[in-house]
């Protein structure tokens, strides 16, 4: 398993980010546009292996505005955001979710649990 964020762009294909380009948790979010096709799931999944969740949402976010409707995008989105302690995202997102799939009780109970942790 690779740990490293340099690896990470390695791995996908990526050239090395540009010096000083450097957050909280390592470097700057990766733009959709520049994950070669076929790597984006694993390079989605290695970021969360190394719990950069704020890096996911940003990718995450990025394909939301393509695809407003994309319910694996929304659902690993919401729970981003959760693991973030971004409650009222999360419970955006996940409201989202259950309005698509009604019959889905765990987007519900995560949407007032959401809301519960917002102190809404």
């Amino acid at each position: 398993m690779m740990s490293t964020a340099a690896g990470l762009r390695t791995a996908a294909g990526l050239p090395p980010a540009p010096s000083g380009a450097v957050g909280a948790m390592g470097p700057a979010p990766l733009s959709l546009s520049q994950i070669p096709p076929g790597k984006i799931t694993s390079t989605v999944y290695a970021l969360l292996r190394e719990e950069r969740y704020d890096d996911v949402a940003a990718l995450l976010a990025q394909e939301l505005a393509v695809c407003l409707s994309s319910r694996p995008a929304l659902s690993l989105q919401a729970w981003c955001l959760f693991k973030m302690q971004d409650w009222l995202g999360a419970a955006a997102c996940y409201e989202q979710l259950a309005a698509q799939c009604p019959d889905v009780v765990s987007y519900r109970l995560a949407y007032a649990q959401a809301f519960y942790k917002a102190g809404q």
